[in-house]
């Protein structure tokens, strides 16, 4: 293998090696079938299932606050998808705006799959509303990541910039 071509392969498996491995943990999580306990164990003990599972692995809390965590978990999960999804297209040379959009289309995608594979997961549901927060995290994510590296961008080209005649003017105390 030549050394471009292994180059290119690191580049790729740099840019998309996390994005699948968490596209995976988010997977795995999404799988876990809602099933009550066994009788007699307490809500501390953790199980596997005779399925394999883990079910208590996604602990029930109290009503309020299973909905705030469960949700931010969800805001919090496809925003880092889709920082992850920017990060990959933009070390694949995609223009900010455009690995932006992209970043959050990948994510929007992934989101409304999870949520029908869920659909077919015992005990669990498809939930519109989940894709809705789904969607807030992956929004705030790609709008962000657009906005880092564009200042990014416009800091390193100030740097870079060679100051113009009129500046080194005012910069000496030389006047015109």
């Amino acid at each position: 293998m030549s050394t471009g071509r292994f180059s290119r392969l690191r580049l790729y498996f740099s840019a998309w090696g996390p994005i699948i491995a968490m596209m995976a943990i988010m997977y795995v999580a999404s799988d876990q079938p809602k099933t009550p306990p066994p009788p007699g164990s307490s809500p501390d003990d953790i199980y596997f299932s005779e399925a394999g599972y883990l079910p208590l692995a996604i602990p029930v809390f109290p009503h309020e606050w299973e909905f705030l965590l469960k949700k931010g978990a969800h805001v919090v999960a496809y925003a880092v998808l889709t920082g992850l999804n920017l990060r990959g297209l933009l070390l694949v040379g995609l223009a900010p705006r455009e690995g932006a959009a992209l970043a959050v289309l990948i994510a929007i995608s992934y989101a409304v799959m999870d949520e029908l594979h869920q659909a077919c997961v015992s005990g669990r549901s498809a939930s519109v509303l989940d894709i809705a927060f789904d969607y807030a995290g992956a929004l705030l994510a790609g709008l962000g990541g657009w906005w880092l590296v564009a200042r990014a961008r416009i800091a390193r080209a100030l740097k870079t910039t060679p100051a113009s005649p009129h500046q080194t003017l005012r910069q000496t105390g030389s006047k015109h």
